[in-house]
């Protein structure tokens, strides 16, 4: 038990922004922020500023 907790107290890498993996997928699925932002009903700012990493999201 002690051994994982070794490895995991030593971060080797950083976290992750959920943006980031937001970016990621869209990319994947080849859509573009606009429409995502259309299809949630948010304006395409507020997208911008959570792939940016400049805003957090939370569950609601």
């Amino acid at each position: 038990m002690n051994n994982w907790q070794n490895i995991t107290d030593e971060r080797l890498a950083r976290p992750i922004h959920p943006g980031e993996v937001i970016s990621d997928i869209l990319d994947d699925l080849e859509i573009n922020y606009h429409d995502f932002a259309e299809v949630l009903g948010i304006s395409y700012q507020t997208i911008q500023e959570i792939i940016n990493g400049e805003k957090s999201i939370r569950r609601i």
